[in-house]
């Protein structure tokens, strides 16, 4: 039997609930019930609540019969009534519930099924009544319920199966991408990018870049950037104590995580960055990514509530589901924007999101390592730096001149590289930068622009184009509040005898 079937059917039969609720998307285990009630000969009634089966009398109804499929229609006083008497026969699969909207039109009809003694009494013969739903929206804390996500042995068995099929229908060899390609997406749909990327030659092979495009579109869909890092350490100029922080712990330990387990020492769970805007926060945590080969998924702490009105704790969960499942790196961009210091006055869907993300940090199962970055570290709730959610909460400030030296190393010779160059000055042109203070995003302006105009020119890269692109762009900077702020930094920074970081 079906696990997660076997589960809720469980509930039921030991009258915890008399109605179930199945938590997924994921059409496959639509397929895999179908599947299971065909090969026992069991009866199936399925009502589409996006058919409007539910919507007035007499409400329709679709019957699995031992294989045979009918469509039909029944009376009754109430839907309440009408999925009880079909209850009585057959299991009773009501789907989709996939926002609030349908969860509340269906709340009154849950509630008297819950509570009808009659569907309690063993001996009048009694089937689950399933409800399909993307999430738990209802406030009756005694429904039988079953979150189903895939394990990562249903991952292998499905590319095992692919390979199957594959091999036997054009009798060639076929060569598997790593099982990783498809974590963090559902079952159906993981069978469907694998159909839509295989590459038919002397062999069988699967596009991975293909996959990796469909679930930038699936994650979009969802409110969530996906990235597959381009770029690691040696594209990060400066940054030398963070570089050293995670070379020198997370390394260590992901490389050999039984021995650490060993010594009681767990795996890696995340940090808060703080600091300026533009300071490289963003491409310091990409190019981590792509240091410790994870998949990154991006979110704006502030996004979750100005774009997911109404849907804030589904989009939260499905961030959570998919990033545990994927093994991900999460980078909350304005961290303070979801994790703000708590007050009586906040709204209760605002409340509810705090929560769900501090559990989550909490979960000792948790499987991704999430960065935060903000620039106001003072505003975010003490409960976020409980230890235990993040290792650590880390500075990230402006660069140094021997910073400069190799963020332009970077931009010029190895991210998009040019070709065309003459000697080049770079202590010069650090030097230059730093009376401004420049930032990582303003290296990488100078020397984008710098290199556009050496273009024009057909010409090559020199010292004076990027000393004019400084001036240029240094106009626009307030060069006092930076220093003010060099000055209290350094001065905080020297207090400290050492790297200090709370590595829990």
């Amino acid at each position: 039997m079906i696990g997660w079937y076997e589960k809720i059917t469980n509930y039921i039969k030991n009258k915890i609930s008399n109605v179930g609720i199945v938590i997924t998307d994921d059409i496959y285990r639509l397929y895999e019930l179908t599947t299971a009630i065909n090969e026992n000969d069991g009866i199936a009634y399925f009502i589409d609540l996006q058919l409007g089966d539910l919507d007035s009398p007499p409400y329709a109804y679709t019957l699995l019969d031992h294989g045979k499929i009918t469509k039909n229609r029944q009376d009754a006083e109430t839907p309440a009534q009408f999925l009880y008497s079909l209850s009585r026969k057959g299991t009773v699969i009501v789907k989709w519930v996939v926002n609030s909207r349908i969860a509340d039109r269906l709340e009154p009809i849950l509630f008297s099924l819950h509570s009808n003694i009659d569907m309690y009494d063993d001996t009048k013969g009694r089937y689950p009544i399933l409800f399909f739903s993307n999430s738990y929206y209802w406030n009756i804390i005694d429904l039988a319920s079953v979150e189903v996500i895939p394990t990562d042995k249903e991952y292998e068995d499905l590319m095992k199966q692919a390979e199957f099929v594959y091999s036997n229908t054009y009798n060639k060899k076929v060569e598997l991408p790593s099982v990783d390609v498809i974590k963090g997406l559902n079952l159906w749909t993981a069978q469907g990018v694998l159909r839509n990327s295989v590459i038919i030659d002397k062999k069988i092979t699967f596009n991975t870049d293909k996959i990796n495009e469909f679930k930038k579109e699936i994650f979009h869909k969802l409110g969530i950037t996906l990235i597959k890092s381009d770029i690691n350490f040696d594209f990060v100029g400066g940054q030398e104590r963070l570089k050293e922080y995670i070379n020198n712990k997370w390394k260590s330990i992901l490389l050999h995580p039984n021995e650490a387990k060993k010594y009681g020492v767990r795996l890696p769970r995340g940090m808060i960055l703080y600091g300026p805007p533009g300071t490289g926060k963003s491409w310091f945590v990409k190019a981590l990514a792509g240091e410790l080969n994870l998949l990154m998924l991006q979110i704006n702490g502030s996004d979750i509530f100005s774009k997911w009105v109404g849907e804030s704790e589904n989009k939260l969960k499905s961030l959570i589901r998919y990033a545990d499942l994927a093994s991900a790196v999460v980078f909350i961009d304005e961290i303070d924007a979801i994790a703000s210091k708590r007050t009586s006055e906040e709204h209760e869907v605002t409340r509810r999101v705090k929560n769900m993300l501090l559990e989550w940090l909490g979960d000792p199962n948790r499987r991704a390592i999430v960065i935060g970055a903000t620039n106001m570290v003072q505003d975010i709730d003490e409960a976020f730096k409980r230890p235990g959610r993040f290792d650590d909460i880390l500075p990230v400030s402006y660069p140094t001149e021997k910073d400069l030296v190799e963020m332009y190393t970077v931009h010029i010779y190895k991210y998009n590289p040019i070709q065309y160059v003459d000697d080049l000055d770079l202590e010069e042109v650090a030097r230059k930068s730093h009376e401004y203070y420049m930032k990582p995003n303003e290296v990488e302006k100078v020397t984008y622009n710098a290199k556009l105009k050496a273009f024009l020119s057909k010409g090559k890269l020199t010292t004076d184009l990027l000393l004019e692109e400084v001036k240029e762009i240094g106009k626009d900077i307030d060069v006092a509040e930076r220093r003010k702020f060099m000055e209290e930094y350094e001065k905080e920074d020297t207090q400290k005898t050492s790297f200090t970081s709370r590595w829990l």
